[in-house]
């Protein structure tokens, strides 16, 4: 027998800035920046002096000094004909390796892939001070952090313009991921740039803090760590990010994390918010594709009722109403909305199948009464009655046939048909739906 037919409905730039301010006559050198970064590990050692945020605020600058030696101002996807410019002098080596060209530096080497750079490593005695990527950022970001958290407010100000400057570099060292859609290598910065926006200590709006939220949301979400997505979304929200795409990320990765109650939660708050967006239509359907999912039939006729409000025609929705009022029982409102939906979309095979199989289910019933009673006064009525609704739904099969595309389905339609035609006594129309079987099974 034929099944019954169900339908069920950023990011911020690169960074580029100048780390050190020098004037001609001093020159630093890689030994000078080594010497002054390991000099404040002393100095936040010494009693006295780690008491003072100065000390702490100049320890973050040292190391971010360490970070930008030898990277200079390079940046992902770089031409490779800048290096020069940018590096400020020619490379000891180059090499190609496949399709990568690799330039040496005095302790960092380049990689570039149809002219653009791709990657870089550290090299020689910069390994001391690289056991990861950013560990003098990261050293940095404690050190401001701290810095923060004991002074008086006279730092404040130069504090947040520095944390700004590493959530710019944090930014570059996740392109780099990016660009080969390495979304979960890129979380990790993204989540040290969410710490700095989290703790209000950098200088951007809470406007500018609120996009840069929900930058780091959509990476989380495409990392597919859902949590961090879902907390960076809210964070987002709550500084500002009002936006219905916001909620929407929310939703999604609910959803994602297998929690129903949540996203029906979040798309309800949608709803309510966004009443006149255009997209509300879109959550609308996806709230009642949930309660279907769950058979909370109730809930989801409730939605697609207002659905319908803001969308009369929407076949799918019509459809779906007329199922749930099917599924409850409510045949004469089932059929109502089946002939809406067929109005507006005669070759819709959802609705010709569910009519299809409506009538010919009641019919099945009334002739098995039918049966039952011969022999008695009711017997010719009941199968008059059975016979009259296996007429009503051959038009809704011959359509269903015509229009519905996979063989399979088609073919256990035409057996339907074709018995409802070989009780009708109806030789002709019983032959010619046979023939289309028959060519279907070859």
């Amino acid at each position: 027998m034929m099944k019954k037919f169900f339908v069920f409905i950023c990011l911020i730039g690169l960074y580029s800035v100048s780390i050190f301010a020098q004037s001609d006559q001093v020159v630093i050198t890689w030994p000078m920046v080594v010497a002054e970064a390991k000099k404040t590990d002393e100095q936040i050692a010494h009693p006295r002096k780690s008491q003072k945020s100065r000390i702490w605020v100049d320890r973050g600058r040292k190391h971010v000094e360490l970070y930008a030696f030898d990277l200079k101002q390079a940046y992902p996807h770089m031409k490779e004909s800048d290096i020069i410019h940018i590096m400020k002098t020619t490379a000891q080596d180059k090499k190609t390796v496949g399709d990568t060209t690799i330039y040496s530096f005095p302790r960092i080497d380049l990689y570039f892939a149809n002219g653009k750079l791709i990657n870089y490593e550290r090299t020689d005695e910069a390994l001391e001070f690289f056991p990861s990527k950013t560990a003098p950022l990261d050293t940095a970001k404690r050190a401001y952090f701290h810095a923060r958290k004991i002074d008086d407010g006279k730092r404040y100000d130069d504090i947040a313009e520095k944390l700004s400057v590493l959530t710019g570099l944090y930014t570059n060292e996740a392109y780099y991921y990016i660009y080969n859609q390495d979304y979960e290598g890129a979380l990790p910065y993204y989540a040290k740039i969410a710490d700095i926006l989290s703790s209000g200590y950098d200088n951007n709006s809470d406007s500018v803090r609120a996009s840069l939220l929900n930058d780091c949301a959509v990476i989380a979400h495409l990392a597919k760590d859902y949590d961090k997505a879902i907390s960076y979304y809210t964070q987002s929200i709550e500084k500002g990010n009002n936006t219905i795409d916001a909620y929407g990320g929310v939703m999604s990765c609910q959803k994602l994390n297998q929690d129903t109650a949540a996203a029906i939660s979040t798309i309800k708050t949608i709803i309510e918010t966004f009443p006149e967006d255009s997209a509300v239509i879109d959550y609308i359907s996806e709230l009642v594709n949930l309660y279907l999912g769950m058979k909370q039939y109730d809930e989801a006729l409730a939605f697609l009722n207002k659905a319908i409000e803001k969308d009369p025609t929407n076949t799918n929705f019509l459809l779906n109403v007329a199922i749930l009022h099917e599924t409850s029982g409510n045949i004469d409102e089932a059929i109502k909305y089946y002939k809406k939906t067929l109005e507006l979309d005669p070759n819709n095979v959802g609705a010709n199948a569910n009519m299809a199989l409506l009538y010919s289910g009641q019919a099945r019933e009334i002739l098995i009464e039918a049966e039952a009673a011969y022999g008695t006064p009711k017997y010719k009525s009941l199968q008059s009655k059975g016979k009259e609704r296996l007429k009503k739904a051959i038009p809704y099969y011959e359509s269903y046939i015509k229009y519905e595309t996979d063989e399979i389905s088609i073919i256990k339609a035409c057996t339907d048909l074709m018995s409802i035609y070989s009780q009708l006594r109806m030789e002709d129309d019983y032959e010619r739906i046979k023939k289309i079987k028959e060519s279907l099974e070859q």
